[in-house]
């Protein structure tokens, strides 16, 4: 009985062990090239802020490099459309998008970013911005 008891337990360890081990291993960085493969696709903005105000819309990024964005802006009663457009690079592990045509002040033409992809697959995009957040997005089906 005891032999059996010793079994049971090494085979749950055998068993547990490689799935801790997968679980806790580090996430390898996409590659500049496999970033800009899995980047291609609509991607929905859905933000909320503290004080109530929200943007709602979505990225679309292209092969060609160039992306598109639309987007409502709430604040309170006000609601603004935002639009704009540019090009967009992989380098080092960031995504750089750089404005060229827009319908805000609050995102100039010449405006660039670099976000830096933390996670990117077939349903989802996570990147942290210059500012240090966080941010999750979601692809469109």
């Amino acid at each position: 009985m005891k032999k059996l008891h010793i079994f049971a337990l090494l085979s749950l360890l055998a068993i547990s062990i490689p799935s801790v081990l997968a679980t806790t291993e580090p996430q390898k960085e996409a590659s500049d090239a496999e970033i800009r493969q899995k980047v291609v696709g609509v991607w929905i903005v859905d933000i909320y802020s503290t004080n109530g105000g929200s943007i709602k819309g979505t990225v679309t990024i292209v092969s060609d490099s160039k992306f598109i964005s639309k987007a409502t802006v709430t604040a309170g009663d006000k609601k603004q459309e935002m639009n704009y457009e540019g090009i967009w690079q992989a380098k080092d592990g960031y995504l750089i998008e750089t404005i060229t045509k827009s319908s805000s002040k609050i995102i100039p033409v010449g405006k660039v970013t670099r976000d830096k992809i933390i996670h990117v697959d077939d349903k989802e995009l996570v990147f942290q911005t210059e500012s240090g957040k966080i941010v999750t997005r979601k692809r469109s089906q």
